[in-house]
């Protein structure tokens, strides 16, 4: 999602590290997961950190 040299969205708020969390919440939520183990790496690891906060009960 516009990281790096990707097609980039109109609104940059669209790529902040809020959006990002709020996407892997979205999953998170739409697949129901139960016992999350979330293995992220790089900017990944905000994010991740970020959703398993938001979602402490499904850890």
């Amino acid at each position: 999602m516009g990281f790096g040299r990707s097609d980039k969205p109109p609104y940059l708020a669209a790529c902040s590290l809020q959006a990002h969390v709020d996407n892997a919440l979205a999953l998170i939520d739409a697949l129901d997961l139960q016992d999350v183990v979330l293995v992220a790496h790089d900017w990944g690891g905000p994010i991740g950190v970020g959703a398993l906060l938001e979602r402490r009960e499904r850890s």
